[in-house]
């Protein structure tokens, strides 16, 4: 039976590691691609360029232009910051923003590899970097500019420096744990844990000392940003509160969790029981074990969530796959020649509970590889051509367009008329948002063009949460014709091109350019809007 044990190892390392070289291979691809490495990408990326150029990213988003930033700063910060030093354009930001994440993957991964080597052997630290590289969330989220990657390894990071007995370490951890919280507010669960398994381990001075000194430096954070940008700092940061629960969205992603990621949930709980119960006892990992798993299932609840509010628990997975495999690799139990059953049981778990990923990879390196190849189609590049016109169209000041085209609004600079249109719709039903402005410049066809990632007279286009605001596409439907669509029907390509309904009235040459490239066209009203993914938060 030990031979099982120590073959059930070997098939758990196989499936890590061919996970991770999936996912590294889909994150070379997704690096490199031309238009966005997952939907909502260009948001992210719109937020980096405001700083990159030296524009606000916290203003009242009630407001033109509807500046919609729920986020922490500091992930916008650092990649905006080194695409000032590179004087980079759009495309390059969104490499620099990729590249980053992608490095915080490879940091997170390495991170928990060491730490679970030093604690339960050299073993138990390869299971634990590899499955910590390896996991549905990262598919396809880890090679996208979003702040959540950089949070989440200063997280555990910090996390992991903050239980440690040496105050210098202690105080380091504290510092990585405020950086957390202010790349991302729900990395806050990384120092909420420390201090709990601080408290729980009889450190509670140490614990008392770390809540009372993030929390003094996150205020301080906040009020400094809110002097130098007013009280919108503070309050996007805490917007997120408002955002209603949505049981489609948490049943949405619950499902996801359970066909392509169930080891998120099971593997902490497995680590959970040795954390807890065998000796040494390790309180601040069952804090972890319970507190960030938890903290993802309660959070996912809200509209617009998906995989990614899971990507934390993938570390905490990690860790306690490893803390499995030491467990079960250490001298510690009486087995004679015969291993118990349930030795045997967890070592076959732990490899079998990575088998739906595997199948999830696969399925995401395909939908990438072919979405490379269309790209270097005729078809495919074509596409991108019309694509790159109607940005030129965007970056042209005289030509006003609207549009609910993340890219598009990008290559609008300043003088794009709303910034996250997944939130903006929201808000907009919600009456939080009352876009008069834009409302008054559709009726009076204003606008040279308005561009729809979907089909606005499609019966659907009403209830798709990621078009324009219904209003705004009844009003749209009333004042501007249906001119030609891109890839009509394609998810991941399709644009809707609506001009106003004067028929004396010029296109713009980019437009006339963009139809003669189209490769399909056809008129609106006679395919569905693509189903795209949940929201951005």
């Amino acid at each position: 039976m030990r031979r099982l044990i120590w073959l059930a190892f070997a098939l758990t390392v196989a499936l890590a590691a061919i996970r991770s070289a999936l996912f590294l291979a889909h994150s070379a691809i997704a690096f490199v691609d031309p238009l966005e490495a997952f939907y909502f990408e260009a948001v992210f990326v719109q937020y980096c360029w405001r700083v990159r150029v030296g524009e606000p990213i916290y203003l009242d988003y009630r407001n033109p232009p509807y500046v919609v930033n729920f986020f922490a700063p500091l992930y916008f910060l650092v990649v905006g910051g080194l695409g000032r030093l590179a004087d980079a354009g759009p495309e390059a930001l969104a490499r620099i923003g990729r590249a980053v994440s992608i490095a915080s993957d490879l940091a997170a991964a390495g991170v928990v590899g060491v730490a679970a080597g030093r604690r339960y052997g050299r073993g138990a630290g390869l299971v634990a970097g590899l499955i910590g590289l390896s996991s549905a969330p990262l598919m396809p989220f880890g090679p996208m500019v979003r702040p959540d990657l950089m949070a989440d390894a200063l997280g555990i990071a910090g996390f992991l420096a903050a239980i440690s007995p040496r105050a210098a370490r202690r105080w380091l951890g504290g510092a990585l744990l405020v950086l957390a919280t202010m790349t991302k507010q729900t990395a806050g669960i990384y120092l909420v844990s420390a201090v709990v398994g601080l408290v729980l381990g009889g450190r509670p001075r140490a614990g008392g000392a770390l809540a009372v000194g993030a929390a003094a430096a996150i205020g301080a954070i906040v009020g400094l940003g809110w002097l130098a940008t007013g009280p919108w700092f503070a309050v996007s940061l805490l917007a997120n509160l408002a955002e209603p629960a949505s049981p489609p969205y948490w049943r949405m992603v619950l499902e996801g969790i359970r066909d392509r990621a169930p080891e998120l949930l099971i593997f902490p709980a497995l680590g959970l029981v040795l954390w807890a119960f065998q000796r040494p006892r390790e309180p601040a990992l069952a804090a972890l074990a319970v507190l960030v798993p938890a903290a993802a299932v309660i959070t996912s609840r809200k509209v617009g969530s998906d995989l990614n509010y899971f990507l934390g628990a993938r570390l905490v997975a990690a860790l306690a796959a490893g803390a499995v495999w030491g467990w079960l690799a250490s001298g510690k139990r009486q087995w004679g020649e015969r291993p118990p059953v349930l030795a045997v049981g967890a070592a076959v778990l732990v490899a079998a509970l990575l088998v739906p990923g595997l199948r999830d990879a696969v399925r995401v390196l395909s939908g990438s590889v072919a979405e490379a190849r269309f790209y270097a189609s005729d078809r495919g590049r074509a596409t991108l051509e019309a694509h790159r016109l109607l940005d030129e169209l965007a970056s042209d000041p005289n030509h006003p367009i609207l549009t609910d085209c993340g890219p598009i609004l990008l290559h609008m600079g300043t003088n794009a008329p709303l910034i996250d249109p997944w939130l903006f719709r929201d808000l907009c039903m919600r009456k939080r948002i009352r876009p008069f402005d834009i409302s008054a410049m559709i009726t009076q066809s204003d606008f040279d063009a308005i561009i729809s990632v979907g089909d606005l007279l499609d019966r659907d286009a009403l209830t798709h949460h990621l078009l324009l605001p219904p209003d705004l596409i009844l009003e749209t439907v009333e004042t501007y014709r249906p001119a030609f669509a891109i890839a009509p029907g394609d998810e991941r390509y399709s644009l809707y091109v609506y001009l106003p309904r004067d028929p004396t009235r010029p296109a713009p040459p980019q437009i006339e350019a963009a139809r003669r490239l189209a490769p399909e066209t056809m008129p609106t009203g006679s395919g569905g809007s693509p189903p795209r993914s949940g929201g951005p938060g």
